[in-house]
């Protein structure tokens, strides 16, 4: 059976606190594949005009700085950087991307881990936390029409 391109979608993930944090987070963001192009775009752009606001080349939006005002964010007041946050998950609703994501209390797992407690196939950190990823996107999408198959 043939998929529309109307219906897939694509799945970007990233993962945070893999090193010494006590927290692992990975991060889904849900793009329909007819207006992805379009969101390309739109990001470079969103990019563009961070990095005149700190007046620093942004490549990448790393959470971790920008929520606690270190490197290119240094600058900028609490406030301004609370409002950049709302503003690109606004900028994300706007687009009707979906976000799904996962948190893993890392000291836990590695418990659980010891206790065998956890499947070989995800005895890893990132497969872990991607697995709980994939239920997450599985629930985003449940009640979605035709639904199996539609997110890469």
């Amino acid at each position: 059976v043939a998929v529309s391109a109307k219906s897939m979608k694509f799945c970007y993930c990233d993962e945070s606190g893999t090193g010494n944090e006590p927290i692992a987070v990975m991060v889904g963001v849900i793009v329909d594949a007819q207006r992805m192009h379009v969101t390309k775009k739109d990001w470079s752009e969103l990019l563009i005009s961070l990095s005149r606001i700190v007046g620093k080349e942004i490549a990448e939006i790393h959470t971790r700085d920008l929520y606690a005002g270190n490197d290119a964010w240094r600058a900028l007041k609490g406030q301004q950087r609370a409002e950049i946050i709302t503003s690109t998950l606004e900028w994300l609703r706007e687009r009707k991307h979906d976000v799904v994501y996962t948190s893993v209390e890392k000291a836990r797992y590695l418990e659980s881990l010891k206790a065998g407690q956890i499947r070989p196939e995800v005895r890893s950190m990132w497969r872990f936390m991607g697995l709980h990823l994939l239920l997450a996107v599985q629930r985003a999408h449940q009640r979605l029409p035709k639904n199996k198959g539609n997110t890469v």
